[in-house]
């Protein structure tokens, strides 16, 4: 039971590990877009062309996009770790009912 105690607490790590990185990336990201628009924000008047707002725009895409593959990326390590934790259980269950027979 030990080792099994092992593997789940090791599918944890990974998911805290890979969700505290997550988090610190997305922060990352976050605060570099709350730089931009401040940018903007604090000063007014700037001349802002309309190069400046499509660069803005441009990199506000970029941006979503790497934050939703942010997410489908986490969503895919926590399915596949959820996955692979009721393998271990079903593997666990059947070693137990060949034990009994």
């Amino acid at each position: 039971m030990d080792s099994e105690e092992e593997v789940r607490s090791s599918m944890h790590r990974i998911l805290e590990t890979d969700s505290e990185e997550f988090k610190a990336r997305l922060q990352q990201l976050e605060s570099k877009y709350l730089e931009i628009e401040s940018t903007y924000d604090l000063h007014p008047q700037l001349q802002i062309t309309d190069e400046d707002r499509m660069d803005l725009v441009c990199y506000t895409k970029k941006l979503m996009g790497h934050i939703k593959d942010s997410f489908a990326s986490v969503a895919t390590q926590m399915n596949t770790l959820k996955i692979m934790e009721k393998m271990f259980d079903n593997a666990i269950e059947a070693a137990k009912e060949s034990e009994k027979n």
